[in-house]
């Protein structure tokens, strides 16, 4: 009688314990099929996102030069200023002035209308007829212009005569005396108040003539001095 109870409670529970292993072998083959889906998935998302990696970027597209200048704004072109260029009178020109012309009345005239370049005429030597032709515009002795110009009467005569250049410090002085001179026409309004004024004794000048302090740079400082002076209202 036990044994039959034994054996009804046996066949019993071999169903349940088949039951339980069916169970858990089914979910076993839930959760790997779960994860087989899950690897593919993940694999076919790594996939695609290579492929767009991979993929070849279109080409940028740029304008061409053509298309540049038919779209570019034309910039104006603006032309540049061409310089006037004042060319210096030459030693030879001060000399050869138009025919029958005073040479020194030409380089007064010229230094007025700052056509000289004093620094270079001076270096290169002035005509020595100008020495001559000083005497005839200021109409004094030719021994009276050579001594303000500091030059030897001999001198100045061969140097006239040879048709040459003067050194540089007689150069110097006969242009001292061309400047003052224009700047003398300037303040008084003609060349022969100017020429008057300068040949002139005042008491300023110790007495002596305006054209007697043009031997020296202070002296011709001193006479600019006074011009700008009588320009200004003074009296001199």
């Amino acid at each position: 009688m036990a044994f039959k109870v034994q054996a009804r409670i046996e066949r019993r529970a071999r169903p349940r314990h088949m039951q339980g292993r069916t169970v858990l072998l089914h979910q076993l083959q839930l959760l790997t099929d779960a994860l087989t889906r899950s690897g593919r998935e993940t694999f076919n998302m790594a996939q695609r996102a290579g492929e767009a990696g991979n993929r070849p970027v279109p080409p940028t597209t740029r304008p061409t030069q053509a298309q540049y200048a038919h779209t570019a704004p034309a910039t104006p072109t603006t032309a540049m200023p061409v310089p006037t260029i004042v060319t210096p009178a030459s030693s030879a020109s001060l000399a050869s002035p138009a025919s029958g012309a005073n040479a020194f009345a030409n380089l007064v005239h010229q230094v007025s209308m700052r056509k000289v370049h004093p620094i270079d005429a001076i270096r290169a030597g002035m005509p020595a007829a100008l020495l001559r032709d000083a005497s005839t515009y200021f109409n004094l002795p030719a021994q009276r212009i050579n001594t303000i110009a500091r030059v030897p009467n001999t001198t100045a005569h061969n140097w006239t005569r040879q048709n040459v250049n003067m050194d540089a410090a007689a150069s110097e002085r006969i242009w001292r005396m061309a400047d003052i001179a224009a700047m003398a026409r300037e303040v008084f309004g003609t060349e022969e108040a100017a020429k008057s004024w300068l040949g002139t004794a005042n008491r300023t000048f110790n007495n002596s003539t305006p054209l007697d302090y043009l031997d020296t740079e202070p002296g011709a400082a001193a006479v600019r001095q006074v011009l700008n002076a009588i320009a200004t209202g003074g009296v001199a």
